[in-house]
């Protein structure tokens, strides 16, 4: 799918990804590719970094100091007594006249705009904030080739993204190891999601050994009983970036 989508296309698609503009059925289509693409991965994380950059070019603007209180107001989500004080102290007189009656377009105009504003300032808090780029990533495929983790290995921690051909299961969950090629026995790297997405802490062994495969195992619930894998079912790859 990747090699029918020119360059342009794609990095339109990461850019709008990154944004958060594109529609919810495009964006789960994009997500799949990245998981098996590196050209789609590459394009979402070059944006990533290029957009994290401007953000933590521009001046930092704080808001003042009433303007949380405003936005309680504004939403009805202030005591009556507070939201009365507010609006005795910020009101203005109407352009329409205080004679004409009810103005429907006031009633949903300004909580519109104040859940937008919340929405604005919750994004932007959470796009400045650096994601670590990954070094080294594996893709997790069943038999049939089906894409069921991600796994990104960054300099703090490991990024597993499960994907919708998972099986949850309720009585059994699925274990990440780290087989190294010196032989020695695998090490557990944790519970696997079976929806979304989890951190993993980062094993001192991807700086000390030389990694073979990482492997997917399925333990009774918790994780496998005797510290190694129960019933090995997947293993992938590492490839560097």
């Amino acid at each position: 799918m990747t090699q029918q989508l020119s360059d342009r296309r794609l990095d339109t698609l990461a850019a709008e990804y990154v944004l958060g503009t594109l529609d919810a059925d495009t964006r789960v289509k994009l997500q799949r590719l990245m998981i098996t693409s590196d050209r789609a991965r590459q394009a979402v994380w070059r944006w990533e970094r290029d957009l994290n950059a401007l953000g933590a070019s521009l001046n930092d603007v704080h808001p003042g100091p009433d303007l949380w209180q405003r936005i309680e107001a504004r939403l009805g989500l202030a005591s009556e007594t507070t939201a009365d004080s507010f609006e005795q102290k910020h009101r203005r007189p109407s352009r329409l006249g205080s004679g004409r009656g009810w103005n429907p377009f006031q009633s949903w105009v300004w909580p519109a705009i104040a859940a937008a504003l919340v929405l604005v300032m919750v994004s932007w808090n959470t796009w400045q904030v650096p994601q670590p780029a990954p070094t080294q990533v594996a893709v997790i495929q069943d038999a049939s080739a089906r894409a069921l983790w991600s796994v990104s290995l960054t300099e703090q921690n490991l990024v597993v993204t499960s994907t919708r051909e998972v099986t949850p299961s309720t009585d059994r969950d699925y274990q990440l190891w780290l087989v190294a090629a010196d032989g020695r026995a695998p090490v557990s790297l944790g519970l696997l999601p079976e929806t979304g997405q989890r951190q993993l802490a980062r094993s001192v062994l991807f700086d000390t050994a030389t990694v073979d495969v990482l492997a997917v195992s399925r333990e009774p619930e918790g994780g496998s009983p005797t510290g190694q894998p129960t019933e090995v079912l997947y293993s992938a790859q590492l490839v560097r970036q």
